[in-house]
């Protein structure tokens, strides 16, 4: 006998599947893409600093 359908569905599997649009649209939105780089130069530039600042 098959038991019956979960009558309490999973909360997180619907927030992703809400939420699934926007991480596709993550790597592939130029605009985002942009945000992106310009923060690892950013990071980086701020990774050169605090090395300098060690010596």
């Amino acid at each position: 006998k098959k038991p019956p359908p979960n009558p309490y569905p999973s909360a997180i599997k619907e927030i992703q599947a809400e939420e699934k649009k926007f991480i596709h649209e993550r790597f592939t939105n130029p605009k985002i893409l942009e945000i992106v780089e310009k923060m690892k130069q950013e990071r980086a530039a701020s990774m050169q600093e605090r090395a300098k600042m060690r010596r």
